[in-house]
C-alpha cells in the first residue's frame, strides 16, 4: 500500500508539472504574437521586435561528419586521419605560444629511437636518408652543390681576406707550435689525439675570427650577427612507415594489414652539440624551389628495414626541442654551424668508405636537426606544417680539413605517407679538401684558394627576408620576447634655495 500511495504520489506531481509547462508555453506564445500585433513607434519597434522567432523556422538536420577529415591522407585509416586533425585544429590551432607550442610537444617522456648525427655503424647514410626523408644530390649531379653560391660577392674582400686568414694560421702555429704539429703535419689515415682536436678547433675559431671580422664591414648580417660556441641543438620529429620492433606470433600474417607491421608514428630524438653556431636575425634563403622535382620524390624515401636490424635502438627518453638559445633572442635563424671533426680514429679503423659514409651521415643529421628545432621556435611543428623551407649550412673541418654541407627541409609532415605527401627534403654534401697542405718554417704552403672560396661564400652568403611573407604565421607573439615599457619622460624641478643670512 505505501508503494502503491507513493505512484499515485509521484503520478499528481507529473499532471501538475505538465500543466503548469503547457501553460507557460501557451502564455511565451501568446506574449510572442502579441508582440508582433501591437502597434509600436518606429524607432522602438524594430529593438522589441528583435530576436523573435519566424513564423515559420526552417527544418534542418545537423551538418553529417564526412568520412575522411579535409586534405590529402593517402593509404592512412580513417581513425588515423581524424587524430591528426584533431591535433591540428582543437590543440596546436589555439595555442599562439611558441613555448607553449614547444611544451605541448615535449611535456612527456616517450619511448623513442635514438637519432644522433655521429653513427659508426656501417652503411647507415641510407637509413638517415629514409628517416629524414630526404635526396641526396650525387656527386655528378648539377646541383652538388646550389646555385644560390654563384651569386655571393667574395671579389671585393677576396685578397684581403685570404691574407688575413694565412696570418691567423701562422700566428696560431707559432703560439702553438709543439701542440699543432699534428695538425700540420697530418696524412690520410692517421689518427689524431684529443689533445691536438682542441688545439684544431681553436685554429678554427681564429680562422673564423679572421673572416667574419675582415668582411663585416661591408656585410650588415655579419655586423649584428651572434656566434656561441659548444651549442646543444635538439629536435624531435614522428616518421611513417617505420617497421615495428616487435609483432605478436599470433598476428604475424601476410593475410592482415600492413599496418601491423608499420608504424604511422614512430617516435626520433636526436640531439648533438656543435662547436661553433653562427645565427642571424632573417633566416638564409632558400636553395631550391620547393616544386622542383628534386623536392618531389619522397616514394625514394620510404624506410626499408627495422632499425634495430641496421644497430639502432630506442628507450623511454624526455622529449626534447631547442635551437640553441633562448626565446626573446634577436636572431632567431641559424646561419651556419661548424663542427669539429671527431670521427679521425673511425677513418683508421674501419677504412675509407666507411669514414666517407659517417662524415657524409653526420653533416645530414646536423643540418636536418638545425632545420627542425628552427621551424619550432618559428611556431611550425608536425601539426602546423612549414609555409616556407628552412635551410642549414655545415662546415666540418679540424682546422685544415674543410667539408661542406647543405640541407632544405620543405615539410615536417614526416608522418604522412608519400601518396598522400611527395614533397621530400634535399641535401648536398661536397667531399672534404685541405685548406692549406702544411707548414714550413711557420710559413703556410700550399694554399687551396677553392676551399677558400667556399668557406667565405658560405659565410658571406645573405640572409632573406623571403619576399615579404611572415616568418611566424602561426604564433600571436613569442613567449620570452622581454616587453619595452613605453618611456616616460623625467620632469625636473628646480627650485631656489633660500639661505639663511
Amino acid at each position: 500500500m505505501a508503494a502503491l500511495s507513493r505512484v499515485r504520489h509521484m503520478k499528481s506531481k507529473y499532471c501538475i508539472f505538465q500543466a503548469i509547462f503547457t501553460s507557460s508555453k501557451w502564455r511565451c506564445q501568446f506574449a510572442t504574437e502579441a508582440a508582433r500585433k501591437i502597434d509600436l513607434p518606429s524607432d522602438l519597434k524594430d529593438d522589441a521586435q528583435e530576436g523573435l522567432p519566424d513564423d515559420k523556422p526552417e527544418k534542418g538536420y545537423p551538418a553529417v561528419k564526412p568520412w575522411m577529415p579535409p586534405g590529402s591522407w593517402g593509404e592512412m585509416t580513417r581513425q588515423q586521419a581524424w587524430f591528426w586533425h584533431r591535433g591540428e585544429i582543437n590543440h596546436m590551432g589555439r595555442i599562439t605560444h611558441v613555448k607553449e607550442k614547444i611544451k605541448f610537444l615535449t611535456d612527456k617522456q616517450m619511448v623513442a629511437w635514438k637519432f644522433p648525427p655521429i653513427n659508426i655503424q656501417p652503411n647507415v647514410l641510407n637509413y638517415q636518408l629514409e628517416v629524414t626523408n630526404t635526396i641526396l644530390a650525387s656527386k655528378d649531379d648539377k646541383y652538388l652543390k646550389p646555385e644560390i653560391y654563384q651569386n655571393v660577392d667574395i671579389k671585393t674582400d677576396y685578397e684581403e681576406l685570404k691574407k688575413l686568414c694565412i696570418e691567423a694560421i701562422e700566428i696560431e702555429h707559432a703560439l702553438h707550435r709543439d701542440k699543432l704539429k699534428y695538425l700540420a703535419a697530418a696524412k690520410d689515415g692517421r689518427a689524431k689525439s684529443w689533445h691536438a682536436l682542441l688545439r684544431g678547433r681553436l685554429l678554427t675559431q681564429t680562422i673564423l675570427n679572421a673572416i667574419m671580422s675582415g668582411a663585416s664591414r661591408n656585410h650588415e648580417h655579419l655586423q649584428s650577427c651572434s656566434v656561441d660556441k659548444e651549442v646543444t641543438v635538439a629536435a624531435c620529429f614522428q616518421r611513417n612507415g617505420v617497421k615495428r620492433p616487435w609483432v605478436p606470433v599470433s598476428r604475424r600474417s601476410p593475410d592482415l594489414s600492413k599496418e601491423l607491421y608499420l608504424q604511422n608514428n614512430a617516435m626520433f630524438q636526436g640531439k648533438h652539440v656543435v662547436d661553433f653556431q653562427v645565427r642571424t636575425f632573417l633566416p638564409l634563403p632558400q636553395f631550391i624551389s620547393p616544386d622542383h622535382e628534386m623536392c618531389m620524390q619522397a616514394d625514394k624515401c620510404v624506410p626499408q628495414y627495422n632499425p634495430k636490424v641496421l644497430g639502432q635502438f630506442r628507450e623511454l627518453t624526455q622529449l626534447e626541442i631547442t635551437s640553441g638559445f633562448n626565446l626573446g633572442s634577436p636572431n632567431e635563424f641559424t646561419h651556419t654551424s661548424v663542427v669539429c671533426e671527431q670521427l679521425g680514429r673511425l677513418r683508421l679503423v674501419s677504412g675509407e668508405e666507411h669514414w666517407e659514409q659517417s662524415h657524409a651521415g653526420y653533416g645530414l643529421v646536423t643540418n636536418f636537426l638545425s632545420c627542425v628545432a628552427q621551424a619550432h621556435v618559428q611556431g611550425f611543428n608536425m601539426f602546423q606544417d612549414l609555409v616556407y623551407p628552412f635551410t642549414a649550412q655545415t662546415i666540418h673541418t679540424d682546422g685544415r680539413t674543410f667539408r661542406f654541407s647543405m640541407f632544405q627541409l620543405n615539410s615536417l609532415k614526416l608522418w604522412k605517407d608519400p601518396k598522400a605527401s611527395p614533397v621530400s627534403n634535399v641535401a648536398w654534401i661536397s667531399p672534404a679538401d685541405n685548406l692549406y697542405e702544411g707548414l714550413t718554417d711557420d710559413r703556410v704552403i700550399g694554399f687551396n684558394d677553392e676551399v677558400f672560396q667556399r668557406l667565405c661564400q658560405c659565410l658571406l652568403l645573405k640572409p632573406s627576408s623571403r619576399d615579404g611573407i611572415k616568418l611566424n604565421p602561426n604564433v600571436k607573439y613569442k613567449a620570452g620576447t622581454p616587453k619595452i615599457l613605453k618611456s616616460v619622460k623625467k620632469v625636473e624641478i628646480e627650485e631656489e634655495v633660500v639661505y639663511d643670512r
